[in-house]
């Protein structure tokens, strides 16, 4: 059986930018572990290909991905 390869590398800049805190209260969540994720990443804004007009927080990964490949 062939092994899987990588067919092609690429870089993209999805067109939403949020900072930190919007992408936290976009998320969710409530436990001090999980949020640690956004608060101490010294990370300050994220590119997502979330848009904030018809993003639900409740959406699994499989919804999110089928929505983005439309």
């Amino acid at each position: 059986m062939a092994r899987p390869r990588i067919a092609a590398v690429a870089t993209a800049t999805p067109p939403w930018q949020y900072e930190q805190a919007t992408v936290l209260r976009m998320s969710g969540y409530d436990d001090p572990r999980r949020m640690g994720f956004f608060s101490n990443s010294l990370i300050e804004t994220r590119h997502l290909y979330l848009d904030p007009e018809t993003f639900t927080p409740d959406e699994s990964v499989d919804q999110l991905n089928d929505r983005w490949r439309r």
